[in-house]
């Protein structure tokens, strides 16, 4: 065999393997979610967000968000950023941590006492608010949520 033929050989396997080889990978497209939070009455504590991907994750009682931060308060405003989050449709829940126990705290009726806001600023009346009402679609490198925050 001469030496051109084996590295004819070589050169197709070569592209053959690879080609093998990338079909059992998705490639999945990311990006960021970056969340404005504006109209917050005070600098005591920080503001909280929670990242829930699809309605199940959003409805639950154990809801369980896709991710999780915090941000300082300067001048009644916070930025929170969600980094390499999936494609796909999300919805945002943030809270103004106002004594950094970790959990929005409610009245003996159960109204919030602590500011809170949904993404879409979407606003309900009784109970929780719509899932449809909420969602968003991340779909591109970056998208904005802009969330003012309510207080009772």
């Amino acid at each position: 065999m001469s030496k051109l033929s084996i590295n004819l050989y070589f050169l197709i396997f070569s592209v053959l393997l690879n080609c093998f080889s990338s079909l059992g990978q998705v490639s999945q497209e990311k990006g960021e979610v970056l969340v404005y939070v504006y109209n917050i009455k005070n600098s005591k504590g920080n503001v909280k967000a929670a990242l829930f991907k699809g309605v199940e994750s959003y409805e639950s009682k154990k809801a369980t968000p896709l991710a999780k931060s915090r941000a300082f308060i300067q001048n009644g405003k916070a930025l929170i950023t969600f980094k390499d989050i999936p494609y796909g449709e999300y919805t945002i829940k943030v809270f103004h941590d106002e004594n950094d126990d970790v959990k929005v705290n409610t009245n003996w009726i159960g109204i919030p006492t602590e500011g809170f806001g949904i993404s879409n600023n979407a606003i309900g009346t009784f109970g929780p608010l719509s899932y449809e009402k909420a969602k968003f679609n991340l779909k591109q490198a970056s998208v904005n949520q802009y969330i003012s925050l309510k207080y009772y």
